[in-house]
Parts: C-alpha cells; sequence; structure tokens
C-alpha cells in the first residue's frame, strides 16, 4: 500500500489572510475632504504576466520578452511553463478613493442654495511588493468570448 502524501500548498508563509480598510473624512470652511485606504494581507497571487513576458521562448518566437527572461533557466526551446515560480506575494495597501469639494452659494439664486464643486480620483496609489501589474487584477481567458 503506498502512503498518501499531502499536497504542496505555495503559501505556507502565512497561516491567515485578512482585509482592512480605514476611511476618513473631514471640512475647513468651505472645503472638504474624503478618503479611503485599503489593503488585503495574507495572499499570494499568480502572476501571469511574468509568466508570459520573462520566458525565453518568446524570443525565439518574435515576440516581446523582459530582459530577465534572458536570466530564465528555462532551455529557449521550452514553451511557458505554468508553475508555483510565477506565484508571488500579492499583499498591497491602496489609496483606493479620495476627494476633494468645495461649497459655495451661487449668486442670484437666494434662499441659501449651494453648490458643490469636486475632484476626485481612484485607485491612486499602490503599494506592493507584487512585480506584476496590479495584484487584484484576474484573468480568465474562458471570459474572452
Amino acid at each position: 500500500m503506498q502512503p498518501v502524501l499531502p499536497s504542496l500548498q505555495a503559501n505556507t508563509c502565512w497561516p491567515w489572510s485578512f482585509t482592512l480598510g480605514l476611511r476618513s473624512n473631514g471640512g475647513w470652511g468651505h472645503f472638504d475632504a474624503s478618503w479611503l485606504w485599503r489593503g488585503e494581507f495574507g495572499r499570494d497571487v499568480f502572476n501571469n504576466t511574468a509568466l508570459v513576458y520573462a520566458t525565453k521562448g518568446n524570443a525565439k518566437s518574435s515576440r516581446n520578452f523582459l530582459a530577465s527572461a534572458l536570466n530564465d533557466p528555462t532551455d529557449i526551446n521550452e514553451p511557458a511553463i505554468y508553475s508555483s515560480r510565477w506565484i508571488e506575494n500579492g499583499r498591497f495597501i491602496r489609496l483606493q478613493n479620495a476627494t476633494v469639494g468645495y461649497t459655495f452659494a451661487l449668486p442670484g439664486l437666494g434662499g441659501g442654495r449651494t453648490t458643490r464643486v469636486y475632484v476626485s480620483g481612484d485607485n491612486l496609489l499602490l503599494f506592493t511588493p507584487y512585480t506584476g501589474y496590479d495584484p487584484e487584477v484576474f484573468t480568465d481567458a474562458s471570459a474572452i468570448t
């Protein structure tokens, strides 16, 4: 009888994962601002971009590749190979949203009516050790029709 061996898990450094968020707002005079920081920790991400562009096989088939592909241990005749080598730490902290506004009275409307002008931005900052485009980007080839 053959012993049953446990399967290999790539994410063995964190026994847990969690998401954090910090939202705040404030105002001063006619100005106001709000922001949302969000982070995810204890997650691993498959770097599909590295798999596609960091292998030597691309050079032989006249496709774009990264300079790091020249140091790829895989033979130039081998295609890109899915492996745990492309799994990276996917933790991140991002400034998800920030808004700054100014409220003022419109002349001629009377009655204390005001309007607000604001500028808002999404995904303004991202801090992560992940080397791909974005640790939250999901690619699913089956979704392409």
